[in-house]
């Protein structure tokens, strides 16, 4: 079995130790009072951790800060070279896609990213694809003269199971055991391997790369089937590793309506809102408005390379149809966010999944749908926003993961 990781069953300790590390290695370098402020600890807690810090190697005290008056207070900086540990997104499964490998120091730092294609494939094939990817970053890394690789995460598409070792695939209901990929890599490579969802790794890597004052309840969008959660400040992902699931997995072809409409809210389109299909049904119809459009002015009749990115970039030079369809898709995901707005009340969303580049174009209808459908008191408190962490967002989640195992395990 893979093994499990100590941070879903946080103590009181273990919640502080990951606190003060991440906000080090957010600052790089800091003083203890300024430590003592951005955590909400007494200087006395954070003196006595940071003295076990300097123990273990994770930080070192580089000198005094300069001063307005009295004793200068002393620096401590992160040891960026003290562990790295590898991330891996292994993208959309049962679909082509394309899978990203990260190399992060201990400061948060990428240090090495590899990008490759990769062809529509089922689980299995995929996890067997991100066994070879850990051995290409592996042998950079080698070049590099980096050894202190101490673990690795997996962010991955589809419903887990913990317990059983188990991914579902959300689209086809095929399940695979992930237990041999991940043993794989811990007898091939000698380090620890973690697997999370990939809504739940990049939820992660918001918090942990990114400044969000104030934010203790965050919600990542991963597209329309998955959302990230943080709730009190903590990474939550349910009782079996599944929480987050936004669909309903109905089984004998039954369609879900309340009266005469289809129920959005567990409609299960795709990651990208059903656009892709929608344009191929136009062209298939072929429709004088995706004829006229800047779709088939910039990639031609057959749609060679068309993409939810490509579809953002050609909105963004004003063009009607493709504006019309993320309208659509903003709306669609403004319905979702609607109900865990008033579920949750949390303090942000983050959109990600790729439809954050369309901008205003997607986001707004996001924002309209949701000030028109959740309550006020909850939708008036919400900051709605796009991904910063981009492509890389599961990967460097991934990374996080296997992170926090490496803090823990040496504390």
């Amino acid at each position: 079995m893979a093994i499990k990781r100590t941070s879903h069953r946080l103590g009181d300790r273990d919640r502080r130790n990951l606190d003060m590390i991440e906000t080090i290695r957010r600052s790089k370098t800091t003083t203890k009072t300024d430590l003592s402020r951005d955590t909400g600890y007494n200087i006395v807690t954070v003196s006595n951790y940071i003295t076990t810090y300097i123990k273990k190697g994770f930080v070192y005290e580089r000198g005094l800060d300069s001063s307005t008056g009295g004793r200068r207070p002393e620096l401590v900086e992160i040891n960026k070279k003290y562990a790295y540990t590898i991330g891996i997104d292994t993208g959309e499964a049962d679909v082509e896609s394309r899978i990203i490998g990260t190399l992060i120091d201990f400061s948060n730092k990428i240090v090495l990213k590899i990008k490759d294609p990769r062809p529509t494939e089922n689980v299995s094939q995929t996890l067997e694809r991100a066994v070879k990817m850990v051995g290409k970053i592996v042998e950079e890394a080698a070049k590099m003269e980096i050894k202190d690789i101490k673990g690795l995460g997996i962010g991955i598409s589809g419903v887990l199971h913990e317990d059983t070792g188990t991914v579902r695939n959300h689209q086809s209901g095929s399940i695979a055991d992930y237990n041999p990929a991940m043993n794989t890599i811990e007898n091939k490579f000698g380090f620890p391997a973690y697997l999370a969802n990939d809504a739940t790794v990049a939820v992660l890597a918001e918090k942990s790369f990114f400044r969000y004052e104030g934010m203790r309840n965050i919600i990542y969008m991963y597209g329309d089937q998955g959302c990230g959660l943080i709730i009190n400040d903590e990474l939550y992902e349910g009782s079996s590793g599944s929480a987050g699931e936004m669909v309903i997995f109905g089984t004998g072809g039954v369609n879900y309506k309340y009266g005469d409409c289809a129920c959005k809210f567990v409609s299960n389109p795709g990651t990208d809102f059903g656009v892709m299909q929608e344009i191929q049904n136009l062209a298939e119809a072929k429709s004088a408005e995706l004829a006229s459009s800047g779709i088939v002015k910039a990639l031609g009749p057959d749609l060679k390379g068309l993409s939810i990115e490509k579809i953002a970039e050609i909105a963004k030079k004003g063009d009607g149809l493709c504006k019309k369809l993320l309208k659509g898709a903003g709306e669609q995901l403004g319905i979702k966010v609607a109900y865990l707005v008033n579920l949750l009340n949390p303090d942000m969303i983050i959109i990600g999944g790729g439809f954050e580049k369309a901008g205003d174009a997607f986001i707004g209808p996001v924002k309209e749908t949701v000030n028109t459908w959740a309550a006020d008191e909850a939708a008036k408190t919400v900051r709605i926003m796009p991904s910063q962490a981009g492509e890389d967002v599961v990967a460097l989640g991934a990374a996080c993961i296997a992170m926090r195992e490496v803090i823990l395990s040496e504390l």
